[in-house]
């Protein structure tokens, strides 16, 4: 959320910060839903499984990116964003560009 909205300086949310509420909201849904983590083999030279991340980077950012905008403009909600709308494109560009995945 802070790296698509630096301006909130990493502090908290405010009850009454709705749109950024709703932002939030929209990621924690993608990272439940999308980011798992699985067995890649049954077990390692210890004993125990070794995880990986199945997940692909550039996807996650994308469905990530879509989250936010989407959050932002509700009356768009199911539509592609169209390629002649060059300001919401580069908006999705834009928050596409400011996400970073980490798994830790």
């Amino acid at each position: 959320l802070n790296n698509v909205n630096p301006e909130l300086n990493r502090r908290k949310l405010r009850s009454n910060e709705h749109g950024y509420i709703r932002e939030w909201q929209a990621i924690r849904k993608v990272v439940e839903q999308g980011l798992r983590y699985e067995k890649s083999h049954p077990n390692d030279a210890c004993g125990m499984p070794d995880w990986y991340y199945p997940n692909k980077d550039e996807a996650l950012k994308e469905r990530l990116a879509d989250a936010i905008f989407y959050s932002r403009y509700p009356e768009r909600q199911g539509e592609p964003i169209d390629p002649s709308d060059r300001a919401a494109v580069q908006e999705w560009l834009k928050l596409k560009r400011a996400m970073n995945v980490a798994y830790c």
